[in-house]
């Protein structure tokens, strides 16, 4: 039920004293058709183009292992704050908007637990390559699974594939080889 008809109706029926109505009489306010202004957006305001280039620059900074220590403390750290933060709005809170929101399927909140060691072991290959898959799974299911997910969010989700898989694999045979 839309609050203003409703609310239309009930002043409409409403009686002071069970005699006298409460509204006198009813003026219609004439609509006029709204005209929106135009839209010339700027770099900033394209986030599918924004969050491109966040993964581009993501890509050239594997070439550098610095920048690439740099770029994936701070991609992890962001992605596990983003996921906790879907974490505790799906579970914490009693909004039905943020219900089953199924981008945390690529954004884990478990990133937080990983983002800050430099040390490999096997147990991070696996959560990155299993972070990886599950990434990877989301993008192929993208514009099926129930929820309209985020064109933005693809690039990103692509990078996680790739940061992924370029741990376990790519890094490991590099390491193989000196």
């Amino acid at each position: 039920m839309f609050l203003p008809d409703h609310m239309h109706d009930l002043f409409a029926k409403a009686k002071i004293n069970n005699t006298t109505p409460l509204v006198r009489a009813e003026r219609s306010i004439p609509r006029r058709p709204f005209e929106r202004p135009a839209f010339h957006p700027g770099l900033w305001e394209r986030p599918l183009l924004v969050m491109c280039l966040v993964a581009l620059i993501g890509l050239l900074c594997m070439a550098n292992p610095r920048t690439e220590r740099i770029f994936d403390t701070l991609f992890w750290f962001v992605l596990g704050v983003a996921g906790l933060i879907i974490a505790f709005l799906w579970f914490a809170t009693d909004h039905s908007a943020t219900k089953t929101n199924l981008n945390i399927l690529w954004a884990l909140p478990t990133h937080l637990l990983f983002f800050w060691r430099r040390t490999r072991t096997e147990l991070m290959d696996n959560y990155f390559t299993g972070a990886a898959i599950l990434a990877a799974l989301m993008l192929i299911f993208w514009k099926f699974v129930p929820q309209e997910l985020p064109d933005a969010g693809m690039p990103i989700a692509a990078l996680v594939v790739v940061k992924g898989l370029w741990r376990r694999y790519w890094k490991k045979e590099k390491s193989e080889m000196v």
